[in-house]
């Protein structure tokens, strides 16, 4: 156990004995069963106000970040109904010269402030489902993109390997490279099928450098198509 773990763990426990103690001292003329329903409450609300103690903060396996879209909901819930329990525990039983509720109605009001607790949790985790989906959906607008970064580059390392490729072939290559560069993600699917258009004749143009004496002229022409693709994928809006 690392010393982090370790004082998170110290301060949990340590949090629960100071409970136990403070009950048992202040414990008046209160009967059992309110005595043990306000322990099982302190006990939680200590839970979830210590919970931030023992969250493992490293989550670079998560590249959509959807566990920062439930971040803030979870902390401020758990955060209220910690204070909101303990302060109705004081004020149900501890009250001078006022009797403590009866048993009955502080099951009722703690109930509705777990339900309430609960419905935030919910709220909590839709959050995170919806900043996912968003990941998602901008993870598969970048795809495309990056597979024609990545096959411009196979061309032009094709292009470089070949012997007797005329400078300005490369030149055009290197050119594509670089308008590539400027190119937005887009959520649009005439988009996408450019994008896809432009992959599956790069890789045309790459297997014609096998033969590029008796291709020049093909791959010429398919460099400048490429451009052109290029061209009307940058004219392109959400």
């Amino acid at each position: 156990m690392n010393m982090k773990k370790f004082f998170a763990v110290f301060a949990a426990l340590l949090g629960e004995v100071l409970i136990i103690a403070l009950l048992l001292l202040f414990r008046g003329d209160l009967p059992n069963n309110i005595l043990w329903l306000n322990g099982i409450v302190c006990t939680l609300a200590c839970v979830t106000f210590v919970w931030i103690l023992f969250v493992r903060w490293d989550r670079s396996s998560d590249e959509s970040d959807a566990w920062i879209g439930s971040l803030g909901i979870n902390l401020m819930s758990l955060n209220v109904y910690s204070i909101v329990a303990i302060a109705l525990v004081l004020f149900m039983n501890y009250l001078p010269f006022i009797s403590p509720v009866g048993i009955k109605w502080q099951l009722l009001i703690h109930g509705i402030l777990i339900f309430g607790l609960a419905i935030f949790q919910y709220f909590s985790y839709s959050a995170a489902e919806q900043v996912e989906k968003v990941g998602k959906s901008n993870q598969q607008q970048t795809e495309y993109l990056k597979q024609m970064k990545d096959a411009t580059r196979k061309l032009q390392d094709t292009a470089f390997i070949t012997a007797g490729v005329d400078q300005s072939i490369r030149n055009m290559i290197d050119g594509l490279q670089q308008d590539i560069r400027f190119l937005s993600p887009l959520k649009n699917d005439a988009a996408h099928e450019l994008e896809q258009d432009y992959l599956a004749n790069v890789a045309t143009v790459t297997a014609a450098f096998s033969n590029y004496a008796q291709n020049e002229a093909v791959i010429a022409k398919q460099i400048s198509l490429l451009k052109h693709i290029v061209e009307n994928r940058r004219k392109m809006y959400n």
